[in-house]
């Protein structure tokens, strides 16, 4: 067997747009002869911040199997910083365990860094005090990231839209990339990356806007401070002009914390590039929920209409519009004369914290726009 150059701990956020992106990660660090564990948190038990009807982290036999690969789950907890709730503790006390114990042992090789997903920042602290280095892991590609950074400042400085006016230009972005009253309205309880506010009236809200100033750096600087740099889920060549105003905000604010930001997207399966010239649409893999619509038909929908005709909408499992938001998105499809395949999933619209049964589904949209549009719900 090959030397094996050290380990790395990559730890994903919640969800499936955190944990696949971190398991192509791991497979690539390993294809370069690094050991890798992947900490999970699921641990396969209901707590606040891991809903009953959430999609359990499935790993694929390839990652189980590959003997570079070893993964830990922990409890679930709070993406806040600072909490110390029974969760907090459990999933503290299990990965330093695991730290622990192989720094102890013998038989392991050492630890390089840990790659940190930005919504786990917390888990910082417990690398620190280990004095292992940590990068910072963005799962989305550094556009979201720019218009996240901008609405911030823009809050932060209580700077907010005058009536009437319908957008703000990013400076230093490309003129078409603009914020709009909602995007502002939006951040009220997304402020960046799952690092949400919780649902408490009596939560202090002041670390979440406070003044975009040396020493008084916005919420997603903080949670990237004293990293030794920043990945993002992208390629240069297709997201530069971000990739470029990210570190020059970074410059801006931080002007001595000069560390590189690294794109090393897009970070997708083995499996999406083998069958890149399959039939499937799926791409290597099964459907693993039940559609209203058959791949068949989506493909004979889509040769029905011309090159860059069709819109593609659809939002992630983990983060989306809320109710109301998806009935204004159902009218301006209804109103407007493109071509598009809507993406609904299940539970569509309801808040995390919500329990109940139901989703956003426009029944009759689909009867409304005819054979311009395909509605999938699934």
């Amino acid at each position: 067997m090959e030397h094996v150059n050290g380990e790395i701990f990559v730890v994903t956020g919640g969800g499936q747009g955190h944990l696949h992106p971190c398991i192509e990660l791991c497979t690539r660090l390993t294809a370069r002869n690094f050991n890798t564990t992947l900490v999970i948190p699921d641990r396969g038990i209901e707590t606040p911040f891991e809903p009953p009807w959430s999609v359990p982290a499935i790993l694929p036999q390839s990652f189980i199997q590959n003997p570079l690969t070893s993964f830990l789950y922990i409890t679930p907890s709070s993406a806040l910083p600072h909490v110390a709730d029974q969760f907090r503790q459990e999933a503290i006390s299990q990965l330093m365990f695991r730290i622990t114990d192989h720094i102890t042992s013998d038989s392991t090789p050492p630890i390089i860094c840990a790659i940190v997903d930005i919504q786990m920042e917390w888990t910082k602290d417990i690398f620190a005090k280990c004095n292992i280095l940590v990068v910072t892991f963005v799962s989305f590609g550094a556009c979201a990231a720019s218009m996240m950074s901008c609405v911030m400042e823009l809050k932060a400085a209580a700077e907010k839209f005058e009536t009437g006016e319908q957008n703000k230009i990013i400076k230093g972005l490309p003129v078409e990339i603009s914020i709009t009253p909602e995007d502002y309205r939006r951040f009220d309880r997304e402020v960046f990356a799952g690092l949400t506010p919780p649902e408490d009236p009596n939560f202090d809200p002041t670390p979440f806007s406070e003044p975009p100033e040396p020493g008084n750096l916005p919420r997603w600087f903080m949670a990237i401070n004293d990293t030794i740099g920043i990945m993002y889920n992208t390629w240069e060549g297709l997201e530069k002009p971000f990739l470029n105003y990210i570190a020059a905000e970074l410059k801006i604010y931080m002007p001595d914390w000069n560390v590189p930001i690294w794109d090393v997207g897009p970070l997708l399966p083995e499996t999406y590039w083998d069958s890149a010239n399959d039939s499937s649409l799926i791409r290597g893999r099964q459907p693993q929920r039940l559609s209203n619509h058959s791949e068949e038909e989506v493909l004979a929908w889509l040769d029905s209409k011309g090159q860059d005709e069709v819109l593609y909408i659809a939002f992630g499992s983990d983060v989306g519009p809320e109710m109301v938001e998806y009935s204004h998105i159902a009218k301006a499809l209804e109103h407007s004369c493109i071509s598009f395949i809507w993406v609904i999933p299940p539970l569509a619209g309801i808040p995390k914290e919500s329990r109940g049964p139901g989703g956003f589904y426009p029944e009759d949209l689909a009867l409304k726009v005819g054979k311009r549009g395909l509605v999938i719900y699934g």
